[in-house]
């Protein structure tokens, strides 16, 4: 299986200044970006999206993992070459 590689820009939706540039790999099987706990704070303040103040979820990742956290936004990402939308990401325990 071949893998992708592209660069990501996420950015905090309300604090634009809060933001990260990383590598990550694509994945059409999962629906949330992954990005390591560690890098929480380098986002500012986010607010916590889970449904019914649940603490963790769990979704497929492109490693074919089972990966928890927390689900925070909202988030601004753009992918090299492609416009930006807004969603959430979940920040791997």
């Amino acid at each position: 299986m071949r893998r992708i590689i592209v660069p990501v820009y996420v950015g905090n939706a309300h604090e634009p200044g809060e933001s990260i540039r990383c590598e990550a790999r694509v994945c059409t099987q999962t629906d949330l970006l992954v990005l390591p706990r560690a890098w929480k704070h380098r986002l500012g303040k986010l607010d916590t999206m889970n449904a019914l103040s649940i603490v963790g979820v769990s979704t497929g990742m492109a490693t074919h993992e089972q990966a928890e956290g927390e689900v925070c936004g909202p988030v601004r990402i753009q992918i090299e070459g492609f416009r930006p939308f807004y969603g959430e990401v979940l920040f791997r325990h």
